[in-house]
């Protein structure tokens, strides 16, 4: 699978993976494919992409851009399939943190990154938008 293809699924799988669908749009994934710097580790069933994480890692950080699992697939695992991948994608290199912001009231994904061993380290004032929103810092020390 090509980039533009690659960014085109994962485009379509956010759609549905959000609950204000897709904070991305289909350009913003193909841009992100080609960047240094930039990372990505799916999920598959049958060759079907059910779940992505994108990555941003430089030196000894690592921020979790995105992360998106097919609803038919959530609360299955693949979250957490999605993060261990990636930490075996840093595990030989310097990282030594990972960072996601989340928003204040996404109680599920607290939840799951709580159950992942990120902690809740700060707050970013009005973050999001579309609804404007704060965002909470979660890290996972490696």
């Amino acid at each position: 699978m090509n980039k533009e293809e690659l960014a085109n699924r994962l485009y379509e799988i956010s759609l549905v993976c959000f609950e204000t669908g897709s904070p991305w749009k289909k350009e913003q994934f193909f841009s992100f494919l080609t960047q240094p710097f930039h990372h990505y580790v799916t999920v598959t069933e049958e060759d079907n992409i059910i779940g992505f994480l994108l990555l941003t890692h430089l030196f000894e950080e690592a921020e979790i851009e995105l992360i998106g699992v097919s609803p038919d697939y959530q609360r299955t695992g693949m979250g957490s399939k999605l993060l261990e991948k990636t930490k075996v994608l840093l595990a030989d290199t310097e990282a030594e943190s990972i960072f996601i912001e989340v928003r204040k009231s996404n109680q599920k994904a607290q939840q799951f990154y709580q159950k992942e061993g990120f902690t809740m380290i700060g707050e970013r004032k009005q973050y999001y938008h579309h609804p404007k929103e704060d965002a909470l810092i979660w890290q996972l020390i490696l």
